[in-house]
């Protein structure tokens, strides 16, 4: 089975996630050369997406499934990837979740599911001593059709400073706080199409970029 990651995640200069991989494989590439730092094999039925770390240190994959499995990075002295090792799960959820992002000190993760929750976890934790990680919140998803039934989020990005969380449902795009959960703002019908959210800092506020991949829908 082939996987498509519908997000790619680079972190500067040092690790790409192949879109792209035959079976269940996920393959990482350096960011600048092209050299092929190796793969991870999440033996699940079929991934959805992945995510590294903001400081390269681990890989998270969500593939349709209600556990999210994080993997740890160790690199050689030279810089190579020396082996990834799946070191921590996350469950919680009740339902599959659809996306996940990391925060941007690298120590959580939030996720989003079709449970109609949204879960911040604590991944410093001592998991090398079987120690687990643990729910910091739990917010319900705060997004409802004319009837009142919850929509589900496709997609999330954190901004710089971890303290809002943009969010989308097709066209719709959500601005939450990452403390409350609370919304801060909401844009019916801010783009067609939206498969990509990136946030970037600029003089204290944010732009959340999105950007339309045609080819690929």
């Amino acid at each position: 089975m082939a996987l498509f990651l519908k997000s790619i995640l680079l972190k500067p200069s040092l690790l790409h996630l192949s879109p792209y991989t035959p079976g269940t494989d996920i393959m990482l590439w350096h960011g600048k050369t092209g050299k092929n730092l190796g793969h991870v094999d999440t033996n699940q039925l079929k991934n959805n997406m992945a995510a590294v770390s903001p400081n390269g240190r681990f890989i998270a994959a969500a593939a349709f499934t209600a556990d999210v499995k994080v993997w740890e990075i160790v690199y050689s002295k030279d810089g190579s990837v020396k082996e990834v090792s799946n070191v921590m799960q996350l469950k919680g959820h009740k339902s599959a979740v659809t996306w996940l992002c990391f925060t941007p000190n690298s120590e959580q993760i939030i996720t989003a599911s079709k449970d109609g929750s949204i879960r911040t976890w604590n991944i410093n934790v001592r998991y090398h001593l079987d120690e687990d990680p643990k729910t910091l919140k739990v917010f319900p998803i705060p997004l409802h059709d004319s009837s009142g039934s919850t929509l589900l989020y496709d997609r999330l990005s954190i901004s710089p400073d971890g303290k809002i969380l943009a969010a989308t449902h097709g066209s719709t795009l959500q601005w939450l706080c990452t403390e409350t959960g609370k919304v801060l703002d909401t844009a019916d019908k801010a783009h067609d199409g939206i498969s990509k959210l990136k946030t970037f800092p600029l003089h204290f506020s944010f732009i959340f970029f999105l950007l339309l991949l045609y080819a690929i829908l």
